[in-house]
């Protein structure tokens, strides 16, 4: 019974934000600033590879816990690939903090 309303608090979150990044989508310019970088994360849901998108070099990854710990660290040069592992973390919500350059993004992320 607890799994069960567990995963209708996750469906129903998820829909929520879903509903949500299409109304900030739909809003936004047509024309992008070339010197701002494009800064994503997906899948979110994530269950064991979160996969980082962006037009330039990141520099920095955090990981951030519902306790406001940092949880995980990955610099330039374990990034080569795009993507981290987190499959080390217990399902929960998680904050991904991007940088690159003198900009930054913060995502809510939920790891299944």
């Amino acid at each position: 019974m607890m799994k069960a309303i567990t995963l209708f608090c996750v469906i129903a979150l998820c829909l929520t934000s879903f509903h949500l990044l299409s109304a900030q989508s739909a809003a936004k310019p047509e024309t992008a600033d070339p010197d701002v970088p494009n800064l994503n994360v997906y899948p979110n849901p994530a269950y064991d590879l979160l996969k980082l998108q962006s037009d330039k070099p990141l520099d920095l990854v955090t990981i951030v816990d519902n306790d406001g710990e940092r949880v995980k660290r990955v610099q330039r040069k374990q990034l080569a690939w795009k993507q981290i592992d987190m499959s080390d973390l217990p399902d929960g919500f998680y904050e991904v903090r991007l940088f690159s350059g003198e900009e930054n993004k913060s995502f809510t992320v939920i790891k299944l």
